[in-house]
């Protein structure tokens, strides 16, 4: 068992050669939850980026590949469509990542 780290500034201070190893990776933090938003028109963006339904699924699965704890929050337009915020919560769901809903508190109609 072996672990890596990268160096941050304050560890830079002193002036070191640090050893090189071949065959090790480095240990990073996993990534805050990945962010998706459905616009009301249909657009479908992850972290900021407006991205095809296709290429949601191959970044989802690269990031589940890489973080088997990854999660994502998914923020649908109140005005989206349905069908589309059903396909992006079904790409999350085959890519495995957990999924969080966000919405606004607010008075609910009965």
């Amino acid at each position: 068992f072996m672990v890596g780290s990268n160096f941050n500034q304050s560890e830079g201070r002193i002036e070191l050669e640090v050893p090189k190893v071949s065959g090790v990776n480095t240990l990073v933090a996993p990534p805050q939850s990945k962010v998706i938003q459905v616009t009301k028109d249909g657009a479908v963006a992850l972290d900021g980026a407006n991205v095809s339904l296709n290429d949601l699924r191959q970044q989802l699965e690269f990031v589940r590949r890489q973080y088997p704890d990854a999660s994502v929050v998914v923020r649908a337009d109140a005005k989206s469509d349905y069908e589309r915020v059903a396909e992006v919560l079904g790409i999350c769901s085959d890519a495995k990542v957990k999924i969080n809903l966000s919405f606004r508190p607010g008075n609910v109609v009965r």
